[in-house]
């Protein structure tokens, strides 16, 4: 018997546990699971039965369909190759999810339905993202050069930030480290607090900073701790 299991960002959306249902084919374990919990079929798929494409709407780079040895047959956005490293959904405008995803970032106005990607420099790759609590168009992103280059970019240690949806990036370096800079934020190592201000990050080389200026300026808590793989602010 098959478990369905979805996805932590579909599951704050509503109510889905994981399940073991009868069925042969992923066709038949999804409508054992809908016939269990019916408001889960708008999420999952269209009128008309198909998967619905927000599931799938980013694309896939390159290095993601060489490690995976895909053919050229499958196509960029074809769901089974797809690798978001995280999305954050915006508390005061829901209908708003910011992804970083391994081949670039993604914004999305409409819950989720369609995704637009948007560029920034110095790179639109890395793995953390926060979105502010009310303005749904402010994001931060900590830049990496590349998937095979997992470091800052020209050895220096910046977070970009948007305040107008992905229009432009500000990139803000006050108080990181600026040469032979070779931390990694990975995807729950950035965080936003509730007041919108304040910013906590740690790194793969335990290093940890905190900004009270919504990310103009850093200071560094800490250099000494183990690798840090997640930072969260009590609520």
């Amino acid at each position: 018997m098959p478990r369905v299991t979805f996805t932590a960002n579909l599951r704050r959306l509503v109510d889905c546990p994981s399940a073991d249902v009868p069925g042969g084919t992923v066709g038949e374990a999804l409508a054992a699971v809908f016939a269990r919990s019916p408001t889960l079929r708008g999420y999952i798929v269209d009128d008309q039965g198909a998967l619905r494409r927000h599931v799938v709407v980013f694309v896939a780079g390159e290095a993601v369909r060489d490690r995976l040895r895909l053919s050229d047959a499958v196509a960029p956005d074809d769901p089974v190759i797809q690798d978001p490293h995280r999305i954050v959904r915006c508390a005061n405008a829901p209908e708003v999810f910011w992804a970083q995803h391994h081949n670039g970032i993604f914004r999305s106005g409409d819950g989720a339905r369609s995704w637009t990607e948007v560029k920034a420099k110095p790179s639109s790759f890395g793995f953390a993202v926060a979105v502010h609590p009310r303005d749904p168009d402010t994001a931060w992103f900590v830049p990496a050069v590349k998937d095979e280059l997992r470091v800052p970019v020209e050895g220096a240690l910046v977070v970009t930030r948007t305040r107008d949806g992905g229009k432009s990036f500000e990139t803000l370096r006050a108080g990181l480290p600026q040469r032979h800079a070779y931390h990694l934020i990975y995807r729950h190592g950035l965080e936003v607090a509730p007041d919108g201000q304040t910013l906590a990050m740690g790194s793969t080389t335990g290093s940890f900073w905190l900004s009270r200026d919504a990310g103009e300026s850093w200071e560094a808590l800490s250099r000494d701790l183990p690798p840090v793989y997640c930072v969260r602010f009590a609520r």
